[in-house]
C-alpha cells in the first residue's frame, strides 16, 4: 500500500543519509543540528500539541537527510515531502502519549552522537518500521 511504499522509500533515503553521516565524521554536527528540533518536539509533546510534534518530526528527518550533504538524497527526500506529511499527520493519532514519539527522536539523536553504526541504523529502521505498523493498525481500525 501507499504508506508502506512511502516509508520504504524514506527508509532507503534516510539509511543512506545516516550511513554518510556516520562514515564521513558528521556525527557531532548532525547531533547539534537536530537539537533545536528535538527540544521543540519535546516541548510540544509536554503541552499535548500533536500538530507541532508532527511538524517537528518531519523537520527532524529533513535535517537528518540534509546533514548527509548529499544533493541527490536531499532531492529524493523532498520529492516525498507531501506524502510524508500526510503520513505524519495520520501518525500523530496513533500514539497514546505523544511524549513517546518525541522520546524516540531524542533517543535516535543520542545514538547518532555515540552509538555504533549498527545500533544507529537499527534504531532508525525500528523507528520507521514502528510508524508503518502504527499507520497500518490505524487504517484497519478506521476501515472496520
Amino acid at each position: 500500500d501507499d504508506v508502506v511504499d512511502v516509508y520504504r522509500s524514506r527508509s532507503v533515503i534516510e539509511r543512506g543519509a545516516l550511513e554518510m553521516i556516520l562514515d564521513d565524521g558528521r556525527r557531532e554536527a548532525t547531533y547539534l543540528a537536530l537539537e533545536p528540533t528535538v527540544l521543540v518536539m519535546q516541548a510540544a509533546a509536554e503541552r499535548g500539541d500533536a500538530a507541532a510534534v508532527s511538524d517537528a518530526d518531519q523537520q527532524f528527518h529533513q535535517i537528518l537527510v540534509e546533514s548527509s550533504e548529499s544533493p541527490r538524497l536531499i532531492r529524493a527526500a523532498r520529492t516525498l515531502l507531501i506524502e510524508t506529511r500526510m503520513c505524519l499527520g495520520a501518525l500523530q493519532t496513533t500514539y497514546d502519549d505523544i511524549r513517546e514519539q518525541a522520546q524516540e527522536h531524542a533517543t535516535l539523536r543520542e545514538a547518532i552522537r555515540s552509538g555504533t553504526a549498527g545500533e544507529v541504523q537499527k534504531l532508525l529502521a525500528e523507528h520507521l518500521d514502528d510508524a508503518v505498523q502504527r499507520l497500518r493498525a490505524d487504517q484497519k481500525t478506521l476501515s472496520s
